[in-house]
């Protein structure tokens, strides 16, 4: 007699179940949550390796391949090994256990790329090639130090959930968007902006498994709950779009204002704070950015540096970026001509930018 199969899924905000995506990427390295200390290189770890903690001075001598820091965790914790393409890990029977994102304790489990690990107090975070690159953004996004955020940011991702990035105007949600995208393992599908005037329902519903880009700052709630939302959730005669959204809004209110409406399904949420909550970080950002054109900016005059690191920066992220890509440019061209060639910017919204910074366009 045959099992009988488990019933197929078909929640829509959930395409996983009726579309087979490849298997993410292995895991490359392992990091420690909120640190910023450099990565474990798994490529070097041979097959089957110790995980224990630095031995204390009473402590018998330890063969663990895998030092963590903490008291908490056990001499000899947990062993990590190679099956096929991924990673396992099983625990050895540690005073403190070994968990995964949700606080579940397990024996034995498999170690996904972008999904934490807790050895007793320690969390561990394995991430792929596309994950390495895709941290960088929300560390612009989130600020360069908040590493704690930023890989749970990533492990939250990672489960290709919908999720809603919450900031204000100007926080680069669709590059960010853009990025998540681009590390899945939807990759090789479509990427949808929402609005977008040659953009309709019906013509998303062949594309299963792709993502779409829904940013509600930019469009009328009843648009989007009526043409988009509902085919979303399977909430409506529609036919269901199987497809990953992630959701831009300024507040999280605004989105729960949306979805509620129509299922009791919690969103998770990334924090995008506005740049005036990051001051400190602009003079790192805005060197970042000048340096891309071989400038620092340290080359600023002094004068125009301290009128620049006094904008309100009302347009957060967005803003930033283009004052940084313009000044990186100017200061080699010393033309405002030029540099709106080559930024891509008008040439008299380049000069008014200058002017603001205090600069006298007849010594040039």
């Amino acid at each position: 007699m045959t099992a009988a199969k488990s019933p197929q899924s078909t929640d829509p905000m959930n395409g996983d179940d009726v579309i087979r995506f490849p298997p993410p990427a292995p895991a490359t390295v392992l990091r420690r949550v909120g640190s910023d200390d450099g990565p474990i290189d798994l490529t070097r770890l041979g097959d089957n390796t110790i995980i224990g903690r630095v031995p204390r001075k009473t402590d018998p001598p330890s063969n663990a391949d895998l030092q963590l820091a903490s008291t908490k965790v056990s001499l000899l914790h947990a062993e990590l090994y190679r099956k096929g393409r991924t990673w396992r890990v099983r625990d050895m029977g540690s005073s403190n256990g070994t968990y995964d994102a949700a606080g579940e304790y397990h024996k034995e489990m498999v170690m996904l790329p972008g999904r934490i690990v807790r050895f007793a107090d320690v969390r561990m975070i394995p991430l792929n090639p596309a994950q390495c690159e895709l941290r960088e953004r929300p560390r612009w996004s989130l600020g360069f130090d908040r590493h704690t955020a930023v890989d749970e940011a990533l492990s939250e991702i990672a489960h290709e959930r919908p999720v809603a990035l919450v900031g204000p105007t100007g926080s680069e949600h669709e590059a960010l968007a853009r990025a998540i995208h681009a590390a899945s393992v939807r990759s090789n599908l479509p990427f949808f902006v929402v609005p977008n005037r040659t953009t309709s329902r019906h013509q998303l519903v062949p594309h299963r498994g792709g993502t779409v880009f829904l940013d509600l700052n930019a469009v009328e709630r009843k648009h989007i709950a009526a043409t988009f939302v509902r085919a979303l959730l399977g909430a409506g005669p529609e036919a269901p779009l199987y497809l990953r959204p992630i959701i831009a809004a300024r507040s999280e209110r605004d989105v729960r204002a949306l979805f509620l409406a129509h299922t009791p399904l919690a969103l998770p949420t990334v924090e995008l704070p506005p740049v005036r909550d990051r001051r400190a970080e602009v003079p790192r950002m805005l060197d970042e950015l000048m340096q891309r054109a071989g400038r620092r900016l340290a080359d600023l005059d002094a004068t125009m540096r301290a009128v620049l690191l006094a904008r309100p920066w009302k347009r957060n992220l967005e803003e930033v970026r283009t004052a940084g890509s313009i000044l990186g440019v100017w200061l080699t061209e010393r033309s405002g001509r030029k540099t709106a060639e080559k930024v891509g910017l008008s040439h008299e919204g380049v000069n008014k930018f200058l002017r603001s910074l205090g600069h006298d366009f007849g010594r040039e």
